[in-house]
């Protein structure tokens, strides 16, 4: 990666490109994570040098402050085992990271996440606890070492920041439920829906057994020993509910359905800042993640027929109030 950020126009011409690998005062020391504050400025958390900047739209570096000493503070870990999740126009940032495992027999552990809020104006930090991120099956390697096996189809929990840090939505695991937190950490509203599970059928788990078992030597196991650790896996009969949540701009929350492994979602219900269901919208073909809702278009990562990775921007068309 160049650890550039690369600045196109609404037609997508291409404007400007800043930054790159290093610890200067311009430079990051990790991906960086971007947020537009307000219509002329962005937001761009560094990972690698725990700074966060704020950048003109010509890439001119307009303030910068380093929280190293409040990451230090959470004991939750540092990048990459501790990562910035999502960053708020105001400078508010949604932190995970792990924290104690627990183990569950044989090499097999259930992973657990904290989610913690940095208020932009360094008031108190607001940590929501540990959740369930999946399970994982360690398994020994032939040339020492360990590997760690994730089950596909493990239920874990989709966390999203809200427009303004003031909401914070969690949505459980299992069931088709959305805790909805205010920016001091206090639980506002639960959200609850109707969801009619997707079966994990054979041909579901053969394709991601394959997938799996195909990258053997990447992890540096036999192909007994990968077709073995995947077997150990959970025997779901069932897809989990929820799987992605995004805000738009005025407030509203889509909740992507899940329909098979973490990153396949169905359906988006749309839900008002209540809990009241809006629409169903499904998103064409190749999509593959929301990045942006404005008020009238969708902006979203797709993947052509041969698996290229682009930009595409869709018009919201919505019925007349």
């Amino acid at each position: 990666s160049s650890y550039e950020i690369r600045v196109f126009g609404p037609k997508g011409r291409h404007e400007v490109t800043f930054g790159g690998r290093g610890g200067g005062p311009e430079e990051f020391g990790g991906p960086p994570w971007i947020a537009l504050a307000g219509p002329d400025t962005l937001l761009v958390w560094d990972p690698g040098n725990y700074r966060l900047s704020r950048y003109d739209l010509a890439g001119s570096l307009l303030g910068q402050k380093a929280i190293l000493s409040t990451v230090d503070s959470l004991g939750i870990g540092q990048f990459p085992n501790g990562l910035v999740w999502q960053i708020a126009s105001d400078g508010a940032l949604l932190w995970t990271g792990p924290t104690r495992s627990r183990r569950v027999g044989g090499g097999a552990t259930n992973v657990m996440r904290r989610f913690v809020l940095l208020p932009s104006g360094g008031e108190k930090i607001h940590d929501f606890g540990p959740y369930l991120s999946g399970r994982v099956n360690y398994v020994e390697r032939t040339g020492g070492g360990f590997s760690g096996i994730s089950d596909p189809f493990a239920p874990s929990h989709a966390v999203v920041l809200g427009p303004a840090p003031e909401r914070i939505a969690i949505s459980d695991a299992e069931r088709w439920q959305i805790q909805v937190f205010d920016g001091g950490g206090r639980l506002r509203q639960i959200w609850r829906g109707r969801f009619a599970r997707t079966p994990i059928t054979r041909s579901m788990r053969a394709a991601a057994r394959g997938r799996f078992t195909g990258m053997a030597s990447r992890l540096g196991l036999t192909l007994r020993q990968a077709e073995e650790a995947f077997d150990a896996l959970p025997d779901r009969d069932s897809v989990p509910a929820i799987g992605v949540m995004k805000w738009d701009a005025e407030g509203n929350i889509w909740v992507g359905e899940r329909r098979g492994e973490a990153r396949e979602i169905g359906d988006y219900q749309v839900l008002d800042d209540h809990g009241r269901w809006l629409s169903t919208v499904t998103l064409p073909e190749g999509t593959a993640q929301i990045f942006e809702i404005g008020e009238d278009y969708l902006l979203v990562e797709a993947r052509d027929e041969y698996g290229v990775q682009n930009l595409r921007q869709y018009r919201i068309q919505k019925p007349p109030s």
